[in-house]
């Protein structure tokens, strides 16, 4: 992949208004041209989808990762009845909205929902947040962590 590549990629993703957070791209060759294969990161698949972008072959692949996401959103369906409040119920569905659609829209609204729970004991964080691997910098790899914070050592530093 060249850095032309990676934005002939990028533009054929805005032009299918999908955020390239949570995608992957492969370049392979098919009857001595290149084929760009695109896979986002969610439960919903179904058939790839091959179309042709400013005379490029591309190939976009949903349902990636489908079987970690589908135990995941398994295990935050049964964490909503723990939600300590409405921020973080509202958070864990858009999670689970994310991981079924792919769309970060919702992992965005996820984040906003984080941002708003302020001062929790535990304190938790998944799906595709950083981009530090990625060579363009916009692609994110999956994580996912748990925080529990101690209040009283907090309030000393």
């Amino acid at each position: 992949m060249t850095l032309d590549d990676l934005k002939l990629v990028r533009e054929y993703l805005d032009s299918k208004k999908i955020d390239v957070l949570n995608t992957r791209v492969f370049k392979k060759e098919q009857n001595g041209a290149p084929v760009y294969v695109v896979t986002l990161g969610s439960i919903q698949a179904g058939q790839p989808e091959a179309s042709e972008f400013k005379g490029q072959q591309f190939e976009l692949r949903k349902g990636e990762f489908s079987p970690y996401l589908v135990e995941c959103n398994t295990y935050l369906k049964q964490a909503l009845k723990y939600s300590a409040n409405e921020n973080q119920q509202k958070m864990i569905e858009k999670y689970i909205e994310h991981f079924e659609s792919g769309s970060i829209n919702a992992h965005k609204d996820s984040q906003r929902h984080w941002v708003k729970d302020k001062g929790p004991v535990v304190e938790t964080n998944i799906g595709w947040i950083e981009t530090y691997v990625d060579p363009e910098n916009v692609r994110a790899y999956w994580e996912g962590w748990v925080a529990i914070v101690d209040k009283e050592k907090s309030k000393k530093f």
